[in-house]
């Protein structure tokens, strides 16, 4: 299936889960987004070197946080497949290009994860 196919079903499941009336319930998957992308900022500010190395790490463990948590909602996995379409890049793999072997696992691991999530989801 191609980009644009892609995003257009995906944007017809999101605008269908959004009006169907679901239980509020705290998904992990929320703050780790928006504590990644605090973090991505802070980093890309720019600062001296030896504050330069701390918040790059500090990126990417929130970033490994947010690639390995299991959303626990259909909201989750929508806003964490939004942020990662956004963040992500499309050309140079975005925030997925990383030499910590871990995260390079995780992203590659990603979409099984997130397959997982909604099976999980949709058994309950």
């Amino acid at each position: 299936m191609d980009q644009v196919g892609y995003r257009s079903e995906f944007g017809a499941a999101a605008a269908i889960a959004r009006r169907i009336p679901i239980a509020v319930t705290a998904d992990p998957i929320h703050g780790l987004i928006r504590k990644h992308k605090r973090a991505y900022a802070k980093q890309h500010r720019g600062y001296a070197d030896e504050k330069a190395s701390d918040l790059f790490e500090a990126e990417e463990l929130a970033l490994l946080a947010l690639l390995t948590t299991r959303p626990t909602t259909i909201l989750g996995v929508i806003a964490l497949l939004d942020y990662i379409d956004r963040h992500g890049g499309h050309e140079d793999m975005g925030i997925f290009e990383r030499t910590r072997e871990d995260i390079a696992d995780a992203a590659t691991s990603f979409h099984g994860h997130v397959a997982s999530s909604l099976r999980a989801i949709s058994a309950s």
